[in-house]
Order: C-alpha cells, then structure tokens, then sequence
C-alpha cells in the first residue's frame, strides 16, 4: 500500500525496524515538514517513546488501523501489541480512527470498537464475495494421496501461487518436494530468521519464486495482484483465517483457485489446539518437540489417540 500511495501523486513513507537511523531521522523530518501524507507502522513501533512524541507534534488528523481484528481476542489473529492502540490514539488527542478488516464477526466487531475507545462510529459492512476466485475442496482418505495430488496441483496451476500449512515441517518438506520437481519454490514460517523470511517475500512479490509454502506467519500486509492460486494443504483454524488466506488470490480481478485439500485426521490437530483457552509455555514447547519428533518419523501430523496418550488426556 505505502509503495502504491508513492508511485502516484500521494506521499508516503514506513518506520520499521529495517530502516537504518539516518533513514529514521529523514522519515521523521518528513513528517515534521508537512512532506508526508501518510505514515505506515506497526503497533511495536508505539513502543519507542521517540515516535510517539515526534508523531504527536506532528498532529495527524486520520488514525487507521488496519487489519483491526487483531485488536480482539476473539479475533482469529490476536496481536496484544494491538491493545495499546487505544493508549495512543489517546496521545494523539483522538484523531479520526478508522478500523478496517476483510473478516470480523459482530462479537469482533463489538471488541474493536472497545477496545479502540471509539464513540458511535459509523460501521460500514459489505460482502465479500470474489466471483473471479473460484473456490473447491478436495477430500482424502489417505496422507500420501494428498501430499500427491497437491503437488500435481502445484505443478499443474498457472502460477504464481501460495500453499498454506500448518507446521513450519511441512511448510519445509512440500517446498523441497516441489522444488524436486523442478519447480521455484520457497518455505516461509516464524521459525525462519527475519532477513531470511524478508528476503524469501521479497523474491515472491517480484516474481523471483513462484510458489510460497508456508504457514499463518505468512500473508500479513502482502498485497500480489497475481496471485493464481491459494492450496490449503490442512484444515485452518477459521471460517475468518481462510477467507483471509483465499482474499490474496486474484486481485487483479482476472481468475483463481482456491482449493482446500481435506483429511479428516486434520481435524484432530486442531481440536486439540483449540480446546483450551490458555495454554502455558512448557506445554506448548512440549507439544512442538513432539510435533517434530513424529513428523521426522512419518512425515504426517500425530493422531488424536497419540497426542491423548502423550499428553495424558482421557
């Protein structure tokens, strides 16, 4: 969005934390000069004093959140970062706000408008319906038979594509098997370093690779007009969370597929994630180490009788 907005007659510039200090200084004289019309940041980026102070002399008149799902708990992409927006816009002696999100349930809805202090705003809700995305669903009784049928998929697509998982071994593992095929393909997971992860979105958004594996870490902020394809090779956590995922094919209007590749075993997994509300740090590095030890064995998710043996549940 900030490129778009500064290849046309609109400034606009981004602070994160890939800028060097002098191009941090320069950002912000902009903003002091009047020379920006918009500034796009992260919620973190609140967190350094300096940039509240310099935005508050700045005097902005619009405070959009965008993404403001993330706002709320119910929300199928919590951020906490996200709660402090409410304590900003307050500094900023409350600008206009404008929340913005493609999924958000009434309950969600109910949360932002909280969460963010804002007073009788008007709420604008439409459709989002994608005729041009043509959306399947492909079921499967066995692992291997999936695995193939997904790769052929891949292979077969106009491209480039996306292929969303569940783990960072699989995200691994399918893009390796495409990449055997011959196919230019990369992982992307929250277990990547940074640069590494930034550099792997840099080559996608030109072009360089034409397939991304990856899971929910991706997609954020990522807008590809030619997406051709988004593969869902498990079951999502949502309804919200893959209509998100399926909303960053075919924004240049012209056809795309949107195809989740269904086994019932899937399921299990994410019951299992899903059954508590809280779960505290020990188990949820145990349950990773287990997730990596079977799928070294076997390449596939555990079973539900697995996780209940290991975990002690009736």
């Amino acid at each position: 969005m900030r490129a778009s907005l500064s290849q046309g007659t609109v400034k606009a510039a981004v602070l994160n934390s890939m800028l060097t200090t002098t191009e941090r200084r320069s950002v912000f004289e902009q903003i002091e000069n009047g020379e920006l019309a918009f500034l796009f940041l992260a919620p973190e980026q609140f967190g350094d004093l300096e940039t509240l102070e310099r935005l508050k002399v700045a005097e902005p008149s619009l405070f959009a959140v965008d993404e403001a799902h993330c706002v709320s708990e119910w929300g199928h992409d919590f951020r906490p970062d996200y709660l402090q927006l409410s304590s900003v816009i307050e500094v900023l002696e409350h600008p206009v706000t404008l929340a913005l999100t493609a999924t958000a349930s009434p309950l969600v809805r109910k949360e932002i408008v909280e969460q963010l202090g804002m007073n009788r705003p008007a709420e604008i809700i439409s459709g989002f319906n994608r005729p041009n995305i043509h959306l399947s669903v492909c079921s499967f009784y066995d692992e291997a038979q999936k695995k193939k049928s997904l790769l052929e998929a891949v292979e077969a697509g106009q491209k480039p594509g996306i292929v969303y998982v569940a783990t960072r071994k699989a995200a691994e593992m399918i893009a390796a098997s495409l990449n055997e095929r011959g196919l230019s393909a990369a992982a992307y997971h929250a277990g990547m370093k940074g640069c590494d992860r930034q550099q792997t979105q840099t080559c996608f958004m030109r072009n360089d690779i034409d397939i991304i594996v990856a899971t929910t870490a991706f997609g954020m902020g990522i807008d590809k007009s030619n997406v051709r394809f988004v593969y869902r090779y498990h079951v999502p956590s949502s309804i919200d969370a893959y209509c998100q995922e399926i909303g960053r094919a075919a924004r240049d209007g012209e056809p795309a597929t949107a195809v989740l590749f269904y086994l019932a075993d899937d399921m299990k997994l994410q019951r299992f994630l899903g059954s508590g509300a809280q779960v505290d740090e020990e188990t949820l590095s145990e349950l990773a180490d287990f997730l990596d030890a079977v799928a070294e064995k076997a390449d596939t998710l555990p079973t539900e009788q697995q996780l209940k043996d290991h975990f002690e549940l009736s």
